[in-house]
């Protein structure tokens, strides 16, 4: 996704020296933009010469000399994804939710054109994404749509594009009390990072604080990703989160979840 950055910090690849000096020479401002890259937010698309340039480093797509390539593989992509009924539109945490919602397996919540219509979640994602034309009209539509598939992807739009708010923020406010934790989710991020947002905040602590039955791996991403100002508000909630894995002394499972934490706790609380 173009609001998560190439590198993720992983706990056991920053037990690896070169990457903590890599990390410090960015800190320190003494990157190049190649070095810099991993850190930073991905593009959209990405298009790679791969036998002038076998290190993906000139990404070509946006150069109008390979606009007629682009397109073909765009074409290539979308009809694999519809042929395969590709799971990867959707977070899991999502899939899982429709899943129990719908009965069956999510094998075959993929094989229900019904309920899982690829290609209008394709659709929603290009808009989302900025590669279909849309505007607030669109995304009021999608946040106030029945399918959560539409309203997670509408909110990831907010996100992602400057929209004049109005309606948008009244649109995405009803979303805060989505059944779907994940819209609930990224609406609130939507809100937080255009003003201090009292509702979505809430919304966000509580997310995290109810993380036993919720995303929360997405949820400390979230927090990673989002304005600092305002991540360090949900300081005291991943805290508690995070002591209450220790107290329970969980498996393998959980041992993600504590090494996040740590990590924005220590990211948090270091803010000047």
């Amino acid at each position: 996704m173009p609001y998560a950055p190439w590198g993720q910090h992983m706990p056991y690849q920053w037990k690896i020296p070169t990457q903590v000096a890599w990390e410090q020479t960015v800190l320190e401002g003494d990157a190049d933009p190649v070095v810099l890259r991993f850190f930073e937010t991905r593009p959209v698309e990405e298009l790679y010469d791969t036998v002038r340039d076998p290190d993906n480093i000139h990404n070509l797509a946006a150069a109008p000399s390979y606009a007629t390539t682009l397109k073909q593989l765009q074409q290539r992509l979308r009809q694999q994804q519809i042929q395969h009924r590709d799971a990867g539109i959707l977070p899991d945490y999502m899939l899982r939710q429709l899943t129990q919602e719908k009965g069956g397996t999510i094998y075959e919540l993929l094989q229900d054109t019904e309920s899982f219509p690829i290609e209008t979640y394709l659709d929603a994602a290009d808009r989302a994404l900025g590669l279909q034309s849309s505007g607030p009209d669109n995304l009021i539509n999608d946040l106030q749509h029945d399918d959560p598939a539409l309203r997670y992807w509408a909110a990831i739009g907010c996100v992602l594009q400057a929209q004049d708010r109005g309606a948008v923020t009244t649109a995405l406010e009803g979303c805060l009390e989505d059944s779907h934790k994940l819209v609930r989710l990224i609406a609130s991020w939507a809100l937080l990072e255009q003003d201090d947002h009292d509702a979505a905040l809430t919304c966000l602590q509580t997310l995290v604080t109810s993380a036993y039955d919720g995303p929360i791996n997405d949820a400390l991403n979230v927090i990673n990703y989002m304005n600092p100002s305002i991540a360090v508000k949900t300081l005291p909630q991943v805290t508690h989160f995070q002591q209450s894995l220790d107290r329970k002394r969980l498996g393998s499972p959980r041992v993600y979840d504590m090494d996040f934490c740590k990590f924005l706790i220590e990211k948090l609380g270091n803010l000047p």
